[in-house]
């Protein structure tokens, strides 16, 4: 029976055509029911996107444009998460099983969604790591004010903005490098009023100076005394 199916050459061709057949089939099949179960097995999509907001520093309340999709990618179960934030498009490969960062990509988006071809090799939380590590504060102890990516003469930056009691830090970070790319602290005091108004010591002595005589000046001849002043002044009414 089966020496039939070959004794022809075109027999020979539809056999091995329809063995292949079958076995793409079953290999298809197969692939399926493995994605199948590592999807089933895995972390899931909304931990995916956790994961990818907490390794770029996104609030996930001001992502938008939120996309995943579970896929099989060099030799890895991956969740590809997409999403933009802060003027930033964001595009990770979240592994699977386990929620570790396979891959990134971070790009500058222009004026009308359009894409700058400015790409960032840090994110976020690492540029405002950076800025705080260099100031000598901890997130703890200042207030973010702005963060964003944008340029510099060229240059990627990420501008990280934050401020502990009077003092304001501004800082620019080399997307690409993670250099201190310029850096800024000002105070945002203002000087006390009561303060301002009232006179110093040095001022204060002065002025008594000015209207207390001595008793040097009282034996000094220009002195005339305040009943003196008062008579040369009915006298001349």
């Amino acid at each position: 029976m089966i020496k039939n199916l070959f004794s022809t050459p075109k027999k020979t061709a539809v056999t091995v055509l329809c063995a292949l057949a079958i076995l793409t089939a079953v290999g298809t099949g197969t692939a399926f029911a493995v994605s199948a179960v590592a999807e089933n097995t895995s972390i899931g999509a909304d931990k995916a996107k956790m994961f990818a907001f907490a390794d770029a520093g996104v609030d996930p309340v001001t992502a938008e444009n939120v996309r995943t999709e579970f896929d099989f990618e060099q030799g890895h179960f991956i969740y590809d998460v997409e999403f933009t934030a802060n003027g930033t498009e964001y595009g990770y490969w979240i592994q699977a099983s386990d929620g570790s960062v396979v891959k990134k990509k971070i790009e500058l988006i222009g004026a009308g969604g359009s894409k700058t071809g400015i790409t960032a090799a840090i994110t976020q939380k690492d540029a405002r790591k950076i800025a705080l590590e260099d100031a000598g504060l901890t997130e703890a102890e200042v207030t973010i004010s702005a963060e964003k990516l944008d340029t510099e003469n060229g240059v990627a930056v990420y501008e990280v903005d934050f401020v502990k009691g009077n003092v304001k830090y501004e800082y620019d970070i080399n997307a690409t490098t993670g250099a201190v790319y310029s850096k800024n602290s000002e105070s945002t005091a203002f000087p006390s009023t009561e303060a301002a108004a009232q006179p110093s010591e040095t001022q204060t002595a002065a002025a008594n100076a000015t209207v207390a005589p001595t008793a040097e000046n009282r034996s000094n001849n220009n002195y005339i005394g305040l009943e003196r002043a008062k008579a040369i002044a009915l006298s001349d009414a």
